[in-house]
């Protein structure tokens, strides 16, 4: 079981991964360098110590004298100041111009030690700036506002800055360690450290200018005045008793939820701007109207706190940052840059998440006040319900092992088995289930909820609540709800059945024609000119030579792509060749003594163009049977 404390503790070893990662190779080059340099200005001495004892005419004294003040002498310090430490300046200077030269060892190990150090001041004022915004997000709305328009930018900044200096660094270091210790360097080492930093550097610059996807449009329909009258004057009557105005649009859905927004919202291919009231037909016909009304009040009393302005000039930026943080994270080398990113995210969604159970609390107080706390708390109850029972009830149905050939009948299923799920030892264990808090939540537990209404219900009683049959619902008065509900429950259900079928794909072994056909339907044999002359046809049973034989996905062991060059499967043969296959391009060897185990190589380059097509192609079907194989169907 999670202690109260545990977020800290996770946020604080977040934190720790971050300042190790980000801070660990400039520290490393620091030392290295430093190290060095501390050599270079050792055997300076040592040599200008030997020179002294070996000049004729000195006194003892004179030479203890010299030595003394030689040995305090820093060649480093020379190089890298205006600092000549008793030389004269034309001394300084001939010295300078033998010794520091600008591709010189010494000042290459001196720059790279200037440069680290900048780079940790840096990397710890990053990991500061990101603690003290994030605290920051946690006083109130524009504080958090500002914080995270603040953070976004500062931090997209600071990732630029961090994976050059680290780039930079990182190739430096991969040419000196081995050059320095073992007096030579290897050419792949420091082609692979320049690749991955040139590559991380474009990855993290392209992340800035990616544009962010557009948001599926929502599944709904709106719901104009005149056809629904009754019910704009309730939401007109309640948004006046709150003390806000009414929302622009009344939308009419059935997601499993009621919500509220003043961000644009697309739907169908038309845009609604401004106040938005999101209904779930569905729930409607589960609450009585006082039911519905609690619930409708609370989502208008989030129009009033400014709730919903709030989200929708902050919402875009963080889905902005969070497209931007996977962008970081598909870089080969940024996983420092992407610890510090999600580090000030969490402490944000920390703050962010608080807000929101403080302002439910509000908005449930609101609703209390105008309708009645049992309405609210019922109302609740319900919806929860509702909620896991659909969640179930789809679960159930995409595993069935059969494809739907018309209705999957989703909304049925949900209705008849609502009562019977509400009255089972499964969902107290649910309900109970949902108990326990979590800082990410963004609404408070249901016994948070009831205890701040001042009404309890008891969780053996939750059954009762959801089976008790609604007088009248806001349903009756919107006459074309049935139709609008079974316009949208259809649009969903197609997308379950191809989701489904494509699922089923994946599932079946294929056991019969049927199968099969489903199979071929997103799995259809995809032939590849190899060469002149020659086709490799990738099927869902395996990959078809050009000699007619088959490498089986169930005999495949291993797949290995060499340098970008060639295909190596190992893999076992239905039926063993009286001599190794040799075609052009592609070859095969007995590869471990037995007459079945064989290795096959594919010249990848005979595919031309089609290479990269090739090799996905391959990795997808090989994919689908070992999803197969470790869910196959009963059939």
């Amino acid at each position: 079981m999670s202690t109260p404390s545990s977020p800290r503790l996770q946020l604080f070893k977040l934190f720790l991964r971050a300042a190790l990662l980000l801070l660990a190779l400039p520290a490393l080059v620091w030392v290295f360098s430093a190290w060095v340099l501390a050599g270079y200005d050792a055997a300076f001495v040592q040599n200008a110590q030997a020179r002294i004892d070996a000049a004729p005419g000195l006194t003892t004294e004179a030479r203890q004298k010299g030595r003394e003040e030689i040995g305090a002498f820093s060649l480093t310090h020379v190089c890298e100041s205006a600092d000549t430490q008793g030389l004269s300046q034309a001394q300084a200077v001939r010295l300078r111009e033998r010794a520091c030269g600008f591709w010189g060892e010494l000042e290459q190990f001196s720059m790279a030690r200037r440069l680290s150090l900048m780079t940790l001041v840096f990397g710890v004022l990053a990991l500061l700036a990101a603690l003290g915004l994030g605290a920051l997000a946690f006083a109130n709305q524009e504080a958090r506002y500002a914080s995270f328009v603040i953070g976004w930018r500062a931090l997209q900044a600071v990732s630029v800055v961090e994976v050059v200096a680290q780039g930079v660094l990182g190739v430096w270091l991969s040419f000196w360690l081995t050059a320095h210790f073992f007096h030579k360097y290897w050419v792949q080492l420091l082609a692979i450290a320049g690749v991955a930093a040139v590559t991380t550097i474009f990855m993290v610059l392209a992340g800035l200018f990616k544009r962010v996807p557009r948001d599926e449009p929502l599944r709904a329909e709106a719901l104009e005045e005149a056809e629904a009258p009754a019910l704009w004057e309730r939401v007109r009557a309640l948004a006046a008793a709150i003390g806000t105005a009414p929302p622009r649009q009344i939308l009419a859905g059935i997601d499993a939820n009621f919500f509220v927004s003043e961000a644009p919202l697309a739907i169908a291919g038309s845009q609604f701007e401004g106040r938005s009231l999101y209904v779930s037909l569905p729930l409607l016909r589960l609450l009585d109207e006082e039911e519905a009304d609690a619930v409708l009040a609370h989502e208008l009393a989030h129009f009033e706190g400014g709730d919903t302005r709030s989200s929708a000039r902050l919402g875009p930026k963080i889905t902005q940052y969070d497209h931007y943080c996977n962008a970081v994270s598909a870089a080969p080398f940024a996983f420092p840059v992407l610890l510090l990113l999600r580090l000030y995210r969490t402490i944000f969604e920390f703050a962010f998440k608080r807000e929101s159970r403080e302002r439910e609390l509000i908005a449930d107080a609101k609703a209390c006040a105008l309708r009645s706390p049992a309405a609210l708390v019922n109302a609740l109850i319900k919806v929860s319900a509702y909620g896991i029972y659909r969640g179930h009830a789809e679960r159930a149905l995409f595993a069935r092992a059969e494809r739907y050939e018309g209705a999957v009948g989703i909304a049925g299923t949900i209705g008849a088995g609502l009562a019977d799920y509400a009255a089972s030892p499964r969902f107290i264990g649910d309900m109970d289930a949902s108990r326990m808090p979590h800082p990410f939540d963004s609404h408070p537990l249901l016994a948070d909820r009831m205890a701040a209404c001042g009404y309890h219900v008891p969780t053996q009683e939750y059954g009762v609540a959801v089976t008790r049959a609604p007088a009248r619902t806001w349903t009756q008065a919107i006459p074309l709800a049935e139709a609008v509900e079974a316009r949208l429950w259809a649009s969903y259900e197609a997308l379950f059945r191809q989701a489904h079928e494509r699922n089923l794909a994946y599932r079946y072994r294929p056991a019969n024609e049927q199968e099969r056909e489903i199979v071929l339907k997103f799995f259809p044999d995809r032939p590849y000119a190899h060469g002149k002359g020659q086709t490799l046809t990738i099927t869902y049973q395996g990959l078809q030579l050009p000699d007619g034989s088959l490498v089986a996905w169930s005999g495949l062991q291993k797949a290995t792509i060499k340098k970008d060059r060639e295909l190596i499967l190992e893999h076992t043969m239905e039926k063993a060749r009286d001599q190794p296959l040799k075609l052009r391009g592609v070859r095969s060897v007995n590869a471990r003594g037995s007459i079945s185990t064989v290795t096959t190589t594919i010249d990848l380059s005979l595919f031309g163009k089609q290479k990269d097509a090739f090799k996905g192609e391959f990795g997808n079907y090989w994919q689908r049977d070992q999803v197969m194989r470790k869910n196959a169907s009963p059939g």
